[in-house]
């Protein structure tokens, strides 16, 4: 019976000419596609057990009839039997027949499985059900925002294919067999990352413009990997580079996502937030971490096994913003070029926070981006802030940085503060006032402050200071032996200010600063009773004797006063002309007798000054040391 669906025939032997003599006998030819059991619909030779290609041997699925409990099942008709199918691993419905748990056989055995008998042989040559897929043991969930981790592969020993199935729901059915042996089960989790930790920050750390790989891998106790086991990801709040500071606006600054190699792209915004998944066939998924508005925090990362959750491992990892710099004293962790070129040529530093400068004098702090930038005023007295004056940044290098990041571009381009403007280094000369320049890089408009800059602005330096100069103060009328420049009372002294570069190159056009002392005699004046032999001490004056004009000869200009007054110098500024010099006379015709100190200072290097002393002489007055 070579068509034979399993059934009993009886065959009859009749005698031909007495019908009342006869006799029977019943066969049977049975089928693979039943199994030899008493509740078996059809007679079958199905073998109790099939062996697959790794040696792993399984027992034939069960008859429906077979159950001892049917509670939590279904039966489906195939090859003219009823098999029993089941929900799978996540299933919460008990059933005796049921795998128990571990006992499901991995995806990558039904795949042996398979192997040995493919393309639907398990089925026509040895009689298997493959209307269903066979559950496997192996948790497939995706990698997303809190999903349940039911998802577990069935392979369809038809064709050997497999699919993701939610193996909790009640109209999930597949077929079942069992393992002998139990699947291996994870005991420890790594969170680990292929990029290094940095040793300064003890974090893995990148730009919040890019990424961080991260790898978790599940091993059992021996270390060894066990695949498509589940974990959960979750993070912290994060926390600042300064643990003090809690001010920082965090509202988009700490959506982080994680993406797996394949599949969509997780949300990772909260603390609250959970990413559940399965390591993949090598007990590994490799995930990639960003954080595009990042705004500078150090965050915990931590993963834990599913069905162990004190197995954790975590891992701290640090998106940094382009507005802060890398520096402990900074409040948010940053990558702020530590230095940058504009396209003039000059080398700038980037701006201090508050902390960095070795003085806080002349200094204030700005807050803007989360940082505490520093301010400086009063420069052209001290070296303050970051920087020396001739080493701060001249007017035409904030001019050129703004032509190469207009409209406030510095902020985004280079992380620099715009709400407040810059100091530039170098002065203006408005007729003989002194102008101090400053900048502002969201307009990029210039202003100037007259005489002292006063205002505290921010501050940046370039990395090296502007070439040295050198200044000398020299007159035609030098005395020797007085150790001044000396005239009689209505004549002029001549002067002359040499302003030279490191090589002794005249240096023209730099502007440069006269300032004066009191007037003082050349000894004590108006006292009832001197001591013989005894040289008196100068007294200083401030009246209209000590006053001086001051007349520029070369370049020209207007006779101005030149007077000190309560200590308070009238301040003439200047500029060298073609040969580096800058000539003028001083007069002082109410002269008492008096000798004045006068001062040269470059402009824009306060601590590169000359003196010489200008002495006018009196004839009531004898030249000799005792003399008032």
């Amino acid at each position: 019976r070579p068509d034979t669906h399993g059934t009993r025939t009886a065959i009859n032997a009749t005698l031909y000419e007495n019908a009342a003599v006869s006799a029977s006998i019943d066969t049977i030819f049975t089928v693979v596609t039943s199994p030899d059991v008493s509740v078996a619909r059809m007679w079958g030779h199905m073998a109790p057990s099939l062996t697959a290609a790794d040696g792993a041997v399984y027992q034939r699925p069960l008859l429906y009839a077979e159950l001892s409990s049917t509670d939590n099942t279904a039966s489906k008709q195939e090859t003219n039997e009823t098999w029993a199918v089941f929900h799978g691993p996540a299933s919460e419905g008990a059933n005796p027949a049921r795998c128990a748990a571990g006992y499901y056989p991995a995806v990558e055995a039904l795949d042996s499985l398979y192997s040995k008998y493919p393309s639907r042989t398990i089925n026509t040559a040895q009689g298997w059900p493959v209307y269903y897929s066979y559950w496997s043991g192996s948790n497939s969930t995706s990698f997303s925002s809190g999903a349940k981790l039911d998802f577990y592969y069935a392979v369809d020993l038809a064709d050997g294919s497999r699919r993701s199935e939610n193996s909790a729901t009640s109209t999930a059915w597949q077929y079942q067999i069992c393992a002998t042996t139990p699947l291996p089960q994870a005991t420890q989790i790594t969170l680990t990352s292929p990029q290094a930790m940095d040793d300064a920050i003890q974090a893995v750390k990148a730009k919040n413009s890019e990424s961080i790989p991260l790898l978790i891998t599940t091993t059992d106790a021996m270390g060894n990997p066990v695949p498509y086991a589940t974990f959960s990801l979750k993070r912290d709040a994060g926390k600042a580079r300064n643990t003090d500071y809690n001010k920082f606006v965090a509202t988009n600054g700490t959506n982080m996502t994680v993406t797996p190699l394949t599949g969509a792209q997780q949300q990772f915004y909260y603390a609250t937030s959970v990413l559940t998944g399965a390591t993949g066939a090598d007990g590994t998924l490799a995930l990639t971490l960003a954080e595009p508005g990042g705004i500078g925090l150090k965050n915990q990362l931590t993963a834990n096994l599913n069905d162990t959750p004190t197995a954790t491992s975590s891992l701290p990892v640090v998106f940094t913003v382009l507005t802060s710099p890398d520096s402990d004293k900074a409040n948010m962790y940053g990558h702020m070029p530590e230095t940058f070129t504009a396209s003039n040529g000059a080398e700038f530093k980037r701006p201090l926070v508050a902390g960095e400068p070795s003085s806080e004098a002349h200094t204030d702090t700005y807050f803007e981006t989360n940082e505490n930038w520093i301010m400086v005023n009063s420069f052209n007295t001290g070296n303050y802030g970051g920087c020396p004056m001739n080493q701060m940044a001249a007017i035409d290098d904030f001019t050129a940085l703004y032509n190469d990041h207009p409209s406030g571009k510095v902020a985004t381009d280079i992380g620099l503060p715009v709400g407040k403007r810059w100091w530039a280094g170098d002065s203006l000369l408005k007729g003989s006032t002194l102008y101090w320049q400053y900048k502002d890089l969201k307009t990029g408009k210039n202003y100037s402050m007259s005489e002292n800059p006063g205002n505290y602005y921010l501050q940046l330096c370039l990395t090296t200071s502007r070439s040295g100069l050198n200044i000398a103060l020299s007159s035609d009328a030098w005395n020797a032996d007085k150790s001044a420049a000396v005239a009689k009372k209505g004549e002029t002294i001549p002067m002359t200010v040499t302003v030279t570069n490191d090589a002794g190159q005249p240096q023209a056009g730099v502007a440069v600063l006269l300032t004066r002392d009191y007037a003082y005699s050349r000894g004590a004046v108006d006292k009832q009773y001197i001591e013989p032999g005894v040289i008196g001490e100068p007294v200083p004056f401030t009246t209209s004797p000590a006053n001086m004009m001051l007349t520029p000869v070369a370049p020209a200009g207007t006779a101005v006063a030149f007077n000190n007054q309560n200590g308070l110098s009238t301040k003439w500024s200047g500029f060298t002309g073609d040969d580096g010099k800058l000539r003028f006379t001083l007069t002082q015709d109410k002269s008492l007798g008096l000798k004045t100190s006068v001062t040269a200072a470059l402009a824009n290097q306060f601590d590169e000054a000359a003196s010489v002393d200008a002495i006018f002489t009196v004839q009531t007055s004898p030249d000799t040391p005792y003399a008032s």
